[in-house]
This record gives structure tokens, sequence and C-alpha cells, in this order.
């Protein structure tokens, strides 16, 4: 149940992060705990352009890592909770992808988050005109809606 209330925090924050405009990152590194800062260091060794924002409910990294910009979630005590990257759509496998096309006829897919903790869940942005939805593919490939976003 934590984990899912986890998920479900972190997709909420991304859907809102990842699609609108990123001039929200600026530093608080005094107020990250050194317990996620030593994890991050371990787990994202060689990691580039490291900044951190601490929110209400988690300790954000935002880094490259071999060219691929990422994001890494800790909790406010400093575990590593996931990671996130831009993905695509060539990650999907066929089976998700055909789920997707019936469930979700007339839309098109626009972004892809990979999003990995115990398993990688991929978040899809789906649009069809003015609509805007992100579903949830996991990784027995069932599509699940997630979010109305427009």
């Amino acid at each position: 149940m934590k984990k899912v209330i986890y998920t479900a925090l972190l997709v909420t924050g991304l859907s809102v992060n990842t699609f609108a405009a990123d001039d929200y990152r600026y530093s608080k590194e005094a107020k990250v705990s050194s317990v996620a800062k030593s994890q991050f260091n371990d787990l994202y060794t060689g990691a580039t352009n490291v900044s951190w924002v601490v929110t209400d409910k988690f300790q954000k990294a935002f880094f490259t890592l071999d060219g691929v910009n990422m994001t890494a979630f800790y909790d406010l005590e400093g575990n590593h909770v996931a990671t996130t990257q831009a993905g695509k759509t060539e990650k999907l496998s066929e089976l998700a992808l055909a789920r997707i096309a019936k469930a979700y006829k007339g839309y098109e897919i626009t972004k892809v988050i990979e999003y990995n903790s115990d398993a990688t869940i991929y978040f899809v942005d789906l649009k069809k005109g003015e609509k805007e939805v992100l579903v949830r593919v996991m990784p027995d490939n069932y599509v699940y809606f997630f979010k109305q976003l427009k």
C-alpha cells in the first residue's frame, strides 16, 4: 500500500513537472538529507549537472547520467524511492501498444516516462484533439488509466 501511495504521489508530481516548464528547478541543498546524498552518490556514480529540490513529500535529484536526463526520488528520511527518465515508445511491448491502441482509439502517444522502482513501469501521455490522458503500463503489459490531464 505504501508503494502505491508513493507511486501515485510521484506520478502526480511527474505529470505536472514533466509536462510543464521546469522553471521551478532550484537548489535547496542545505535541506537535502545526508542519507539521500550518500545513496545518490552510491547509485549514480558519474552523474553530472546534479541539482536538488526538496518538497514537503520528497527530495528530488535532477541529473544527467550517460547523456540521459533523469530524476531520482527519495523520501524525507533519505530512502531511495524511484528513478524516472524520458522513455521511448520503442521500449513498450507490442502487446502494450496494441492494448493502448484498442482502449484509446485515435489517441497519439506524445510522451513516455520510464519509472523504475522495484519494477519498470511506463507512464504514457496520450492526446486526441484537446483531450489528454496519462496511462500506466505495468510489467505484465496491462494498461491502466492513471490521470486525466485535459
